[in-house]
């Protein structure tokens, strides 16, 4: 029962660790696309994003690979929610990151 418990506890303590980096991430990358999204066509703002997917993953394949591929099929949404909502925060959390 107690190594349940600490188990638990552990992967609490890890799954909140992950959210608050896709969270941060999430705010780091919407603060870039909006600085540039009105001056790039659709295959640059794809570009740029997975150029700073390479950034913020630090090198993890697995995180570089699931960032680039949620940036190709989602970057429409992406793109219309920093229009309309213009803030960041806000922008991840519709988009379930924070």
């Amino acid at each position: 029962m107690k190594f349940l418990v600490i188990f638990l506890l552990i992967l609490k303590i890890l799954l909140t660790f992950e959210e608050s980096i896709a969270c941060n991430t999430c705010i780091s990358v919407v603060d870039e696309i909006a600085k540039k999204l009105l001056d790039l066509d659709k295959a640059k703002i794809i570009n740029e994003l997975s150029n700073i997917c390479d950034r913020t993953t630090f090198g993890n394949q697995a995180l570089d690979s699931a960032c680039k591929d949620y940036v190709v099929r989602e970057i429409n949404i992406i793109a219309q929610k920093i229009k309309k909502l213009e803030d960041s925060q806000m922008v991840c959390s519709k988009l379930h990151f924070c």
